[in-house]
């Protein structure tokens, strides 16, 4: 039964970790992508915190933990064949899942967000970015180009902005990355769907597309890169590639 349930929650969630003989396993959490793993799941029937979730970054942030595995497989955004299948392992065979409409948030970059396009402030802020940005060998070009930004301020105060905007021009997520070493939270991620082509008003789909992890990676390829915005690739993205069919796909 155990091998089941892992082989279900692995196809959602990649390799886990076993943690002892206790029945917990770890896994990397797609919410907050920590680059540990450090989404605890408890897969073993016997033990009394079977089912229990809960990742230790960001469980209150981004409400990751739950006491029963379906709830993993629901919040995770899991198949309807996925969440059937774990019904049936767990015991009710007799549930037929009916999947919620989602309401897609309105992206929007925070009101705090000033643009290092045409800032001529000489605020610790810019300064901090400016050197994070230098760091990284980013350039004047690179910032004009992705619009990056800062915030002094607000929910991501004393972070990188880098926007994403879609085929169109319209934002459609972002990356708040702390200027600060050694911060608790290197990424603070808004409270809305990653399913997301980042970087897609860059992209020349009849041309090699490039695979990469984050936003940092795809400005330091330079070229028709994507980042996954953590290491799954969302829908979107695999269902236009599967539909436009570029002469080649790299990961990186």
């Amino acid at each position: 039964m155990e091998n089941r349930i892992l082989n279900i929650v692995e196809q959602l969630l990649g390799t886990g970790k076993a943690q002892g003989k206790s029945g917990d396993y770890l896994f990397f959490c797609p919410s907050c992508n920590h680059y540990k793993r450090k989404l605890s799941i408890n897969i073993d029937k016997l033990s009394p915190n079977f089912g229990k979730w809960a990742c230790w970054i960001c469980q209150s942030t981004h409400r990751t933990k739950g006491r029963s595995l379906v709830s993993l497989l629901r919040h995770f955004n899991a198949s309807e064949q996925q969440i059937v299948e774990m019904r049936s392992i767990v015991g009710d065979v007799t549930y037929i899942y009916t999947k919620k409409e989602t309401v897609q948030k309105n992206v929007q970059l925070p009101k705090e967000f000033v643009s290092l396009r045409n800032d001529t402030s000489n605020s610790i802020g810019k300064r901090y970015a400016l050197a994070e940005l230098k760091r990284r060998r980013l350039n004047d070009y690179d910032i004009q180009r992705y619009n990056i930004g800062y915030c002094e301020h607000g929910e991501f105060a004393n972070r990188i902005i880098v926007p994403s905007y879609d085929m169109t021009g319209v934002l459609n997520y972002f990356v708040a990355r702390s200027y600060y070493d050694g911060a608790y939270l290197k990424y603070k991620n808004p409270e809305i769907s990653k399913n997301v082509i980042a970087f897609d008003m860059f992209i020349n789909w009849k041309s090699d597309v490039i695979l990469v992890e984050g936003v940092f990676d795809a400005m330091a390829v330079r070229r028709n890169a994507i980042p996954l915005l953590g290491k799954r690739m969302s829908n979107a993205l695999l269902e236009k590639i599967i539909n436009i069919r570029p002469p080649a796909v790299y990961v990186a």
